[in-house]
Formats: structure tokens, C-alpha cells, sequence
């Protein structure tokens, strides 16, 4: 008897089962290529490194030229991929010289086209081959690969 493969899921459906608790990976679950995965717990130093970035990025002046920090913000890259950002700056909704852009998206994720930069954290091989290249062909402008480990 052969084993049925795993049905593949869309953004849609994800966000309905992630708003509804449905997700036995958690609140963090990412989707990536169709499949369901926990996502990313940062380390201690991790942490301590995205939120020196965040307080830098809260700035006053950061927010008056339009910008919003947003700590593991959702991108919906494709059909079947809506990863988490460790951290991103937003355009505000209404803020700064692009005030009809809003950088909320659908159900909840973010448009990556709406972000001035995207920062990520070095997860070994799989950031640099499965992860950048979906940024990438989402169109964000501007990815920031952490790598804490090796500085």
C-alpha cells in the first residue's frame, strides 16, 4: 500500500486554518511551497539582535518618513508561500511620501513590494536557496541575511 502524497495548501486556506488555531505547528507556521512548517524560534542572541534592530527602526524619524517596524511580519510570496520575516520596515498606511500604499495585504500578510527592507535570519542553506529567491521573485526591494553565528 503506497502512502498518498500530502496535499499542498494555499495561502487562503493556511491563513483560514492559522486565524481558526487550526495549525498543530503553531502561531509561527510559515508555508513554504505548499507545506505546512513551524517556522523559526530565534536563540536568545538571535532575539537580541532583532530587537536592537526594531528599536532602531522605531525611530520617531523612521516613522515620520513613513516607515513601520514590524517584528515576524507575513509576506504571501506565491500561491503556496507565506513566509515570516524576522523583522521588516513597512510603509505606514497613510504615512510619508507614498501615503496611498498601505502595507497591510491580504488576510493579514504583507505585500513584499510595500517593505523598504526585509531582514531575515540566517537559517543555514535552506534561507539562501528556498527562501531568498521567493523574496526575490516577489519583487522585495531590499533582504538583510543575519547570519548571528558567524557575525
Amino acid at each position: 500500500m503506497r502512502d498518498s502524497p500530502v496535499p499542498l495548501v494555499t495561502v487562503p486556506a493556511f491563513l483560514a486554518a492559522l486565524r481558526a488555531g487550526a495549525l498543530p505547528e503553531g502561531p509561527r507556521a510559515e508555508l513554504l511551497g505548499g507545506r505546512v512548517s513551524p517556522g523559526h524560534t530565534p536563540t536568545p542572541t538571535q532575539m537580541a539582535v532583532i530587537a536592537h534592530l526594531y528599536a532602531a527602526l522605531s525611530r520617531p524619524q523612521v516613522a515620520a518618513a513613513g516607515g513601520l517596524a514590524v517584528v515576524s511580519a507575513a509576506f504571501r510570496l506565491g500561491p503556496g508561500d507565506l513566509l515570516r520575516a524576522d523583522l521588516a520596515l513597512l510603509r505606514a498606511p497613510g504615512g510619508g511620501r507614498d501615503a496611498g500604499m498601505v502595507a497591510t495585504g491580504v488576510g493579514g500578510s504583507h505585500d513584499p513590494q510595500a517593505a523598504f527592507v526585509v531582514v531575515e535570519l540566517a537559517r543555514g542553506r535552506a534561507t539562501r536557496e528556498e527562501r531568498v529567491p521567493l523574496y526575490a521573485a516577489a519583487g522585495a526591494r531590499e533582504l538583510w541575511l543575519l547570519d548571528v553565528a558567524r557575525g
